[in-house]
């Protein structure tokens, strides 16, 4: 079964993290402040130290994000994703920055290690479970 990584569980985030979790796929989260993780490890979520041991356990990954720096801190930083990743993963950011703002340097740095970035803009269908990429 795929098994899937979400890193940035606030409003969205959890949210769909939830949904994951209650679609029957083993989950492995990370976030900067614990209670949302410790919520989902409550539902059967599995915790990670870093998004570099997120991208390490699992098929696709995840992220939810306030702004750009935040998504390349997360993917490109120390102990980011792209320390954790391996050939064939998958990589999703549905993160709330603004769509014109190309994350170019994170899709080429992603690209150069076999990582396969998907974007996308989710907007309210994720409260139902619904959100299509």
């Amino acid at each position: 079964m795929l098994k899937v990584g979400y890193i940035g569980l606030g409003l969205m985030g959890k949210s769909i993290a939830h949904n994951i979790l209650k679609a029957g796929f083993p989950l492995v989260v990370h976030n900067r402040s614990h209670a949302a993780v410790e919520e989902l490890v409550a539902v059967g979520a599995v915790a990670a130290s870093t998004p570099a041991v997120v991208a390490a356990q699992v098929d696709i990954v995840f992220t939810n994000l306030p702004d750009t720096p935040d998504v390349e801190k997360v993917v490109l930083g120390e102990k980011g994703i792209i320390e954790g990743a391996h050939q064939g993963l998958i990589y999703i950011d549905n993160s709330t920055i603004k769509p014109a703002v190309p994350p170019s340097q994170v899709v080429t740095s992603a690209r150069a290690t076999g990582l396969s970035p998907l974007w996308s803009v989710a907007t309210h269908p994720r409260w139902r479970g619904q959100c299509q990429f």
